[in-house]
Parts: structure tokens; sequence; C-alpha cells
């Protein structure tokens, strides 16, 4: 954006920080066949019908029972196979948390050097989110719901997933999160029906929100992009604001 990036990107993270500050395991043993166990049994019998009671006692001789008896022999390699597969599941799980980041695109626009927000205001009243104080006169946010054609593919989650939104501000700048490239011709169009001036060749800036929600830190940036914790409503009239402001003042220099 010019001399503007570098300055603009600071003031970006300086704002936002600024701002949120204020706001079981079971197992079997094979059962043997009925006939088996028959023989097994009624052989048993006979036996025991020709042994002395001293001699049956001596030879400790226990009958097989179908129930499975558990060793301890095996009860610490069992335990600790799954306190390991646990171990592991944990570690791989906060691993995929960590790399998930949502990519959300953002569009700086400025396209003439006036819009009449009150009348777009009244058009679009159904979409327009509501101001939070007085200082937002000078702009308005708006919402979308997968407008106008299908969801873009940006991979974003709650924010990011289908909703789209855009700051237009009085003095000529529209900022646009989650819009495809196919789709700003649709939403600026929007912006035309109201706007004044229009320039023969409107400036643009791209720039990207990266969501990370594990971030330690509070933000994170570069010169054409920012990555935060989550992305909400105030964070879009921070962002757009300042980045609308950075594209006009961009243009105006140059004109100078």
């Amino acid at each position: 954006m010019g001399r503007w990036r570098a300055s603009s990107s600071s003031l970006l993270l300086k704002q936002i920080k600024l701002t949120s500050q204020s706001f079981l395991f079971s197992s079997s043993f094979p059962s043997s066949s009925s006939s088996s166990s028959s023989f097994l049994l009624k052989s048993t019998q006979q036996q025991q019908q020709h042994i002395p009671i001293s001699k049956q006692s001596s030879w400790g001789f226990r009958f097989l029972s179908a129930n499975p008896c558990p060793s301890p022999i095996y009860d610490n390699d069992f335990i600790d196979g799954v306190h390991e597969f646990s171990q592991n599941y944990e570690e791989e799980k906060e691993k995929v948390e960590k790399e998930r980041v949502t990519n959300i695109p953002v569009k700086a626009y400025f396209l003439s050097t006036s819009i009449d927000l009150k009348s777009m205001q009244a058009e679009y009243s159904c979409n327009v989110i509501p101001p939070t104080s007085r200082s937002s006169s000078n702009y308005i946010a708006l919402r979308y719901f997968d407008f106008p054609f299908k969801v873009a593919g940006t991979g974003g989650e709650e924010i990011g997933s289908c909703w789209r939104y855009m700051v237009v501000f009085q003095y000529g700048s529209a900022v646009l999160f989650n819009i495809e490239e196919d789709e700003v011709d649709s939403y600026l169009e929007l912006v035309r029906r109201h706007a004044s001036g229009l320039l023969s060749e409107m400036r643009k800036d791209d720039y990207a929100v990266k969501e990370k929600p594990l971030l330690k830190d509070d933000m994170q940036g570069g010169p054409d992009y920012i990555v935060l914790k989550s992305l909400d409503i105030d964070g879009i009239r921070i962002i757009g604001s300042v980045l609308g402001q950075s594209i006009a003042l961009d243009y105006f220099v140059s004109q100078i």
C-alpha cells in the first residue's frame, strides 16, 4: 500500500490490542467343546473315587472354570498400554489443534470520494450490524449469509464459514471480509448505488486474517496479515477502519 503499508500494519496491531483490553478393554479365553468337558469331568470323578483324600489335596487339583481369570503378570502391561495410547492420542490432538489455522481473506477498496451511508443503511437495514458507539457514524458494517453465490471455500469456522462482512466508510472506502474474488463485484455494486464521485480506477489492497485458537500471544502480524485467536465483530470493525483509512490516505497522497 505504498508508504502507508508499514505504518498501517503497526497501527492495526496496536489498535486491536488496546481495544481488546477494554472490551475398557475386554478379553476372553476359548472354551472347550462340550464333549471334551464331559469326558474330563467324568474321568475326574472316576479318579476321585479311587484316590484317597490326602492324595487329592497333595496333588492340589482344581476344576477348570469357563470364566476368564485375570493374571497379574499381564495387568501391568495392559494398563501401561492403555496409558501410552491415551497419552499419544492427546499429544496428537494437541499438535493438530496447534497447526489448525483458518484463513479469512480481506480486501480493501477505495472507489469514490463520498458514500451516502444513510440511504445505504435504509436500503439494507436487514443486513446492518447495530453500531456500538457514536464513533461509528462515519461507517456502517453489514453482514450477509451466503450471499449472493455459494459459500466461499475459505476453510473458516464461525465467522469464516458462511458469513460475509462489508464495512463501508463515508469517505469512499469499502473493506470486504471472507469474500472471494469472483463475488467482489456483486458487493461493490451495492456500494456504488449510493456513492458519488466514483473513481475512474479504484484502488485495491489485499489483506488476510488468520485465526489460530491456541495462539499464545494476543496477536501476531506481518505486512499483509494478522494472526488472532478469533475474529469477532469488534475485530472486523477495527481492521476495517484501519485498512479503510490507509487505502484512502494512499490515494490522496498519490494525488499530491
